[in-house]
């Protein structure tokens, strides 16, 4: 067998619970259909059989169907019905398990059954009453409100619901009431766990607490007067579980197109189809779905075991093996039944012998453990029914109590499609079917594996709540940010047995990003699309997300058309066994449709909004670091040359290229307005591939927006030449408030365009030249290879130089393109001037003793101004005659001459011209580029307050949308429902609708807050139980949009004809319009 790592199918779970009283109005499901991972299971507890019958999608919501009529677990039983001691009475569920049905049993319904009773019900109708027999779901609201105390902690009120997981249903089960025949008594308390990581989404588990309640068959009035003698329960003297699969089919084929595959040694029963295709399923290929029972039921120090399995081959021979009659079809005798299902009985089989055992049968293929077909798996044809028996335990009394826990799992063959071989025992050994049916076995060793370890197995994050806003043509989604303090629960598993995470990869706050997924035609996966995809790792994660009609390339968000939503969060962790990442949940998991607050169900209607409503409204504006000149909001600008690389135009100051994206999520939260800056903070190290700038999103009082977030604009990954931020403003329990996107120009978009032309003056002491940092690490005078720009910029640098008086000369620059005096600075960094030391001819000694970073350690890093060994001067002497350099601008000026140089003297004027650009070929034509962003540079993003003001109102706006109406529209939503829109209305209003002879057809109340139940409003047209207007919270108060059903006062469907409307807003101002109908 193949080893299979236990952690890589990191599990999540969920457990069922039952409650015998449910709050007034809460929807009641008696069939519901899993959504929790890939296995669209149907649990129905409506009065048949419970649990597994009905078609059944894998994967969900693919269409692909696996139906059974019975899919089921019962009890048989021998005991003794009238207290005299002897065992008269063996009770065998039959009619293929039919009558272990969906009803309530358990000790804590005593009294409403009771009550049910006596009111003279037939019982089977008043214990499978929808308040006493139902499924509930984890994933439901007001499920999880009432859980039953018996899938509590503790089986009580006060204990939390027992939930493990993605998705847990829960149901009852039982055969008391069952009329006119004689049940065993037994109460099924079921749960359903849905996990959805790695293979755990293809399975099911479940888990089963079986109680005898045969003291409730009393109140059975089709059997009680066989039980007056023994109205407190009869003790199961023996009693054997019973698995029951009946008529399984695929797709739509026909069960007998149904085969089987049992694994003697590991008891696995699997059912097939018998070509692995089916016409009815997407791909074609069909899963194997096997069952196994992981823990059998134990009482009184003792297990049950398989004692016997039949595979009921309806009309078929195979291995050359006649089928023997249904073993538990109505009427058939119930000793011989009880006989077989422990192994004790040959005769069903007219004394054929096993072509397995080459002994008298008893079963087929019966028991196999012992023989050579022990560890292999054996198969075959017309697998629709199996039967599993298992057994014995004595004396199990009224009350008495244990469980079961089983596995269904669908398992996708080693190489599909799995052709069942020829009915031949030559075939069982043939190597081939036998790998096809491989990975069941590693499935099943996956569920054993999750079982003993209590299903402490990694989770995915969990959904927070959406506030969701419809807009125009568009809708908001926003929620809250608390999965990224989440920790996964598995974390704290392996910290208390680290043996299992010795290298410590597991993560404990593994939470990555999500996904949004969207569908037009109501919560269904197979029709959902994604739509929006964030994360950590892509540096793109936010908390919200605005669907506009532009995002959809067939323009579907129209206005009035019905959306629904779906947000997936999924984690990124490694497996704590091989260190391998994966991520939970998978893309292709069921999904979880968001409802509102009190439908459950959440049906998005984009709509206009109010005319009187303003939005709150971002504004941004360029403000340079203490410049006193207006930079220009250009990218380029041509400037003059001379030919010779002489620039006869001052360069420009223009505004460094960027993109400043607001986005306000909820706009009625902002009732104040709100003052942002996205400054540049620092300038990192600058050495050869430094010159990143540090930028940041500020609040007003310079605070850090998004917690300590910022990002480096940088020049040694020059790819892309944009980058590109995203800050997320304030999140808290109801969404997002905004947030900054911004593009900024890579520093790496420059490099090679530095150009910088020297005019001396009057000098002619030194021939001056500017230097830079080129790729080798040395200095060059070529200045086209600008490798320290992250200092540099445009600028016309006048140096003007000062006798200081002492025998020594200093200077005064001035930036007359910015406006700004330059001044002196020490440290390199400090974007001043200042003189390099005279006599050096290898500036590369500046890498550590001047700051630019530490070349022997490569590590980019910037030694701190404390540490570092060399400063620049502010004096230089009057006298020096060894070449020198001045550092300015992120450039070495650098004088020289053989036989020694010659000071300015004092009043010298010398020019320094700098750009970032390109010449044309003559030099004639300069065009100049937009300097990057500088320190200090800043942004501020100004967001107005969002209003609502009743005199802000424009009525000329209100029109009808269809107009005409011709017998339909994209607004219906059936024949019988049939709909226009009033748009552009005000927040709040009354409209009157009037027929070409003026009698009132209806009046409409509108309310600016979408019906769904978002918005602060009191809607006086929904009353609760009190008679009191619902109230309902959120951030949705803007809508201009009022839907009209085209019927009349008393609900009739209006005629066609020209109709009249009337609009008054809360001031008493009116507007008039007409439209038209055609039916």
């Amino acid at each position: 067998m193949r080893k299979v790592s236990l952690y890589r199918m990191a599990l999540t779970l969920a457990v069922l619970c039952f409650a015998p009283l449910l709050p007034a109005l809460a929807e009641i499901n008696q069939k519901v259909t899993a959504s929790g991972n890939n296995v669209g299971m149907i649990i129905s507890a409506d009065g048949n059989t419970l649990t597994l019958g009905g078609k059944h999608q894998f994967p969900a919501g693919s269409g692909n169907s696996v139906s059974a009529a019975r899919w089921t677990y019962a009890v048989n039983c021998v005991r003794d019905l009238n207290g005299d001691g002897s065992q008269e009475d063996t009770t065998i569920i039959q009619s293929q398990g039919a009558w272990v049905r969906g009803y309530t049993a358990t000790p804590e319904a005593r009294d409403l059954l009771k009550t049910e009773y006596e009111s003279g019900i037939e019982m089977k109708l008043g214990a499978g009453k929808p308040s006493l027999s139902q499924v509930w779901s984890s994933l439901d609201k007001d499920d999880l409100d009432s859980w039953p105390v018996q899938f509590r902690e503790g089986r009580s009120a006060s204990g939390a619901p027992i939930i493990k997981g993605a998705q847990t249903l829960a149901a009852f089960s039982s055969d008391v009431w069952i009329p006119a025949n004689f049940g065993s008594g037994v109460s099924f308390e079921n749960q359903f766990y849905f996990l959805n990581f790695s293979i755990s989404s293809n399975m099911v588990f479940a888990h089963s607490r079986i109680q005898n309640m045969s003291e409730y068959l009393k109140w059975n009035r089709d059997i009680s007067y066989l039980v007056e003698k023994t109205p407190d329960g009869q003790t199961w003297r023996q009693w054997q579980l019973m698995y029951i699969s009946r008529s399984f089919q695929f797709g739509s084929e026909n069960f007998r197109s149904t085969g089987w595959a049992l694994h003697p040694g590991k008891l696995i029963q699997v059912q097939l189809d018998i070509d692995g295709t089916n016409a009815g399923f997407s791909g074609g290929n069909t899963p194997f779905v096997a069952h196994k029972l992981l823990k059998p039921p134990s009482h009184g120090g003792k297990q049950m075991d398989l004692t016997n399995i039949q595979v009921r081959e309806v009309g078929a021979t195979t291995y050359g093996f006649s089928p023997p009659p249904d073993l538990i079809a109505s009427g058939r005798p119930k000793g011989p039944t009880w006989r077989f299902g422990i192994g004790e009985i040959g005769t069903l089989y007219s004394n054929q012998v096993n072509p397995f055992t080459d002994q008298i049968a008893t079963g087929w293929p019966g028991d196999l453990r012992g023989t050579r077909f022990e560890d292999r798996w054996v198969f075959g044809q017309h697998g629709g029914d199996i039967y599993a028996f298992y057994g014995i335990l004595d004396e199990f009394a009224p009350r008495d109590t244990t469980s079961i826990d089983y596995v269904i799992a669908f398992v996708e063959p080693a190489s599909p499609p799995a052709i069942l071989p020829p009915n031949e025992i030559s075939s069982i050994d043939d190597p081939g079917f036998q790998a096809q049916l491989a990975p069941v076995e590693d499935y099943i060793s996956a569920a054993e594996v999750i079982l003993s370890s209590g299903y402490s197995l990694p989770v995915p994050p969990v959904a927070p709540p959406l506030t969701i806003i419809p807009g125009d043509r568009q809708v908001t989604i926003t929620w809250s940010d608390i999965n990224l303090s989440e920790s996964d629960p598995y974390y704290a598993f392996l910290r208390e047995n680290s043996e299992l995470d010795p290298e410590g990869n597991y993560r404990e706050k593994d939470f990555e990003g999500y996904r949004l997924y969207r569908s037009f035609v109501g919560p269904n996966d197979s029709h959902s699309e994604l739509v929006w995809q964030s994360s950590l790792s892509t540096d793109d994660l936010k908390f919200s997300f605005n669907d506009r009609i532009d995002n959809d390339e067939r323009q579907r968000m129209r206005n009035g058309l019905r959306v629904w939503y779906a947000l997936v969060p999924f984690d990124r962790n490694y497996d704590p066994a091989t260190g391998a990442e994966f991520s939970l949940p998978e893309p292709g998991v069921s999904k979880i449709w968001y409802g509102s607050p009190q439908n459950g169900l959440y049906t998005v209607i984009p709509r206009s909004d109010a005319s009187n409503y303003r939005p709150a409204t971002p504004q941004v504006r360029f403000n340079p670091a203490s410049e006193t000149v207006t930079p220009l909001p250009f990218l380029t600008v041509t400037l003059r040359g001379n030919g010779t690389g002489a620039f006869l135009d001052d360069p420009k100051y223009l505004e460094p290229p960027a993109e400043i994206n607001v986005n306000v999520v909820i706009e009625g939260k902002i009732t104040q307005d709100l003052d942002l800056n996205l400054r540049v903070l620092d300038m990192l190290p600058h050495g050869e591939h430094g010159a990143s700038r540090v930028v940041a999103l500020l609040g007003a009082q310079g605070e850090k927006v998004d917690g300590e977030r910022e990002f480096p604009v940088k020049t040694k990954d020059p790819s892309p030449d944009k980058v590109e931020y995203l800050w997320n403003g304030p999140v808290d329990a109801d969404g997002q408030l905004y947030t900054v996107n911004s593009t900024l120009m890579n520093f790496g978009f420059y490099r090679g365009d530095l150009y910088t032309f020297i005019n001396p003056g009057s000098y002619s002491g030194a021939t001056v030249e500017a230097l830079v940092l080129d790729r080798g690490g040395s200095w060059d005078f070529n200045a086209g290879q600008p490798w320290y720009q992250g200092l540099s910029r445009c600028g016309v640098f006048e140096v003007t130089w000062k006798d200081t008086g002492n025998g020594a000369l200093t200077l005064e620059v001035f930036d007359r393109v910015h406006g700004i005096n330059v001044p002196f600075s020490p440290y390199i960094d400090d974007n001043g001037w200042g003189f390099l030391p005279p006599g050096a001819s290898d500036y590369t000694v500046f890498y550590e003793e001047f700051g630019l970073y530490s070349e022997s350690e490569g590590d980019n890093e910037e030694p701190s101004q404390s540490e570092r060994s060399a400063l620049l001067t502010q004096t230089i002497p009057s006298g020096n005659t060894l070449q020198f350099g001045l550092w300015l601008d992120g450039q070495a000026i650098h004088f020289s001459r053989e036989g020694g140089i010659t000071m300015p003297s004092a009043g010298t004027l010398f020019t320094i011209t700098s750009a970032f650009g390109a010449w044309n070929d003559d030099q004639t034509e300069f065009t100049q580029y937009a300097d990057p962003p500088f320190l200090g540079d800043n942004w501020n993003i100004h967001i107005s307050a969002s209003s609502l003001k009743a005199g802000d109102a424009d009525l000329s706006k209100i029109s009808v949308v269809p107009n005409p109406y011709l017998a339909s529209s994209f607004l219906d939503i059936g024949p019988a429902s049939r709909r226009i829109d009033f748009v552009n209305l005000p927040d709040r209003c009354t409209i009157r609708i009037y027929s070409l002879g003026g009698v009132l057809v209806n009046v409409l109340n509108h309310i600016g807050a979408n019906r769904s139940g978002w918005g602060n409003y009191i809607d006086w047209d929904e009353l609760d139980l009190e008679s009191q207007p619902k109230q309902y919270t959120g951030w949705d108060n803007h809508g201009g949009t009022e839907p009209w059903n085209l019927r009349n006062r008393f609900g009739q469907m209006v005629a066609s004809g020209l109709y009249f409307y009337h609009v008054t807003d809360s001031r008493g101002k009116s507007s008039t319009g007409k439209f038209y109908i055609v039916n």
